[in-house]
């Protein structure tokens, strides 16, 4: 009687180890190369199936603070074609890689702090993402919200236990048309995933605002004489009895669909004064850009403002190339020699069959974007599903996507003021800017001396504003 107890024993003993084994989730990190002190979290990577032949490839980090019951906060980097993997080692992720590319360093602003966040590269093509057939598709902003739709998906078939949880999408730059589109497809396919919000940090949110906004920019901050601004708003504005000030700075006419005016050569001329810095991302900083990002938002704006406006940034590029960057000691993180040691892809379980492709920050993602405006997505996300957070923020020292447009974007919605404009605080001590409330909660944030990348420059402003998002505390 006793041999056969102790055969149901060491039966149900094996049962329970095998699936205990079992339920150990695959894409668990157990030990990242470089990274020498101990985490108090998990952290998950490997891919997502998006549509049928692309996987994206994401990096999960588990809350600091009650991971079973915290949000989840989705981050994607724009480009558009750049990975979301420089938010991560650049900006809000938990730690930071050194000169070389061999060791790592924890922030203590990280997101995960207060949520669970996860960094998806999209689309196919970008970064650790890819197609089974090896050859990168063509991408298109519908192509894109789609494909990330279906990879979030994926996540929380891997994740089911954090599908209860408030979620929320942010990101930067292109991510203005990036995040606006996937929410707006959680809503229309009545997906149970739990969005609550969203936040849009120097966005792309319609490309007309942009456009008009640069002179006002360059102009407000010493890039332009009195004179040119004077002869610009001369040349190539109207106004009329009742209306706003109207402007066009735009050569191409295709771009002039919601205008009459006229663009003459005086006009023209008077927009080659336009004196630009060292670092279009933070007008203040002595160190140029890193250059596979800028040339990817170059392509860009060629594509949605034409040539004149792209091949003005190639000059400045070409002029950065040749400045010493070194006399200001700019030395930059080597978060891509890091990504591509061997070890380090092995820990991040990337398949054989990207075995001898390169990660870089910004790939070939054959994308033909649009820039499409998003004021009628984000009017539909307020007014018709009632999500409950639209946070636009933007660095007040960023020339590529200004806080002018995004606020003129913002204003225009016409939305009902619900809190004036007024300053606020990092946990209650320097100045982070300035904030604008909004009915349907709308916040429109200005952060004090950030530039495009505000989690680099005000890495304690921005883990502020993601409080305010998630509801931890306001700004």
């Amino acid at each position: 009687m006793n041999f056969m107890n102790n055969i149901v024993v060491m039966i149900t003993s094996f049962i329970l180890q095998t699936v205990v084994v079992l339920a150990v989730n695959e894409d668990e990190i157990q030990e990242l190369p470089g990274l020498y002190q101990r985490t108090p979290y998990k952290q998950y990577s490997g891919h997502l199936n998006a549509s049928k032949g692309r996987h994206h490839f994401y990096w999960l980090f588990e809350s600091q603070t009650n991971p079973e019951t915290a949000p989840v906060v989705l981050w994607l980097n724009g480009g558009p074609g750049c990975s979301s993997l420089i938010g991560l080692f650049t900006e809000n992720g938990p730690f930071k890689a050194d000169s070389e590319g061999k060791n790592l360093t924890l922030n203590k602003n990280t997101w995960n702090s207060v949520a669970n966040v996860i960094y998806m590269e999209s689309p196919a093509g970008v970064g650790f993402s890819y197609v089974d057939s090896g050859v990168n598709p063509n991408n298109t902003d519908e192509s894109t919200a789609r494909d990330n739709y279906i990879a979030l998906q994926s996540f929380f078939q891997k994740y089911p236990k954090l599908k209860a949880n408030p979620f929320y999408i942010t990101g930067e730059s292109y991510a203005g048309v990036y995040i606006p589109m996937l929410a707006k497809l959680i809503f229309d396919d009545k997906s149970d995933i739990n969005l609550k919000g969203v936040a849009i940090g120097n966005g792309l949110l319609d490309s007309q605002y942009l456009m008009d906004s640069q002179n006002d920019f360059a102009f407000a901050h010493g890039l332009m004489s009195t004179e040119n601004y004077k002869n610009l708003i001369a040349n190539c504005c109207t106004l009329k009895a009742g209306q706003p000030l109207k402007c066009d700075y735009r050569q191409n006419s295709t771009y002039m669909s919601s205008f009459t005016i006229p663009l003459t050569s005086k006009c023209l001329e008077y927009q080659r004064e336009y004196m630009f810095p060292t670092n279009l991302y933070n007008i203040y900083d002595d160190c140029p850009p890193l250059n596979a990002y800028y040339q990817t938002i170059t392509e860009t704006n060629r594509k949605l403002f034409g040539e004149r406006f792209a091949n003005t940034l190639d000059k400045q590029l070409t002029n950065n190339d040749k400045s010493d960057s070194q006399a200001v000691n700019c030395i930059a993180e080597n978060y891509t020699s890091y990504l591509n040691r061997a070890e380090v892809r092995k820990a991040l379980h990337i398949p054989d069959q990207l075995k001898g492709v390169k990660w870089t920050d910004c790939g070939d993602a054959h994308y033909e974007g649009e820039g499409l405006s998003q004021k009628d997505n984000i009017l539909q996300l307020i007014e018709k599903y009632k999500l409950q957070k639209t946070v636009v923020y933007n660095g007040d020292f960023d020339a590529q996507c200004d806080f002018i447009a995004d606020h003129r974007f913002v204003d225009d919605l016409g939305l009902k003021v619900s809190e004036q404009l007024r300053q606020w605080k990092v946990n209650g001590g320097a100045i982070g800017g300035t904030v604008k409330r909004y009915a349907g909660g709308v916040s429109a944030v200005v952060v004090r001396g950030a530039g495009h990348m505000v989690p680099t420059d005000k890495p304690e402003a921005a883990l502020a504003i993601i409080k305010d998002l998630i509801g931890v505390q306001q700004i």
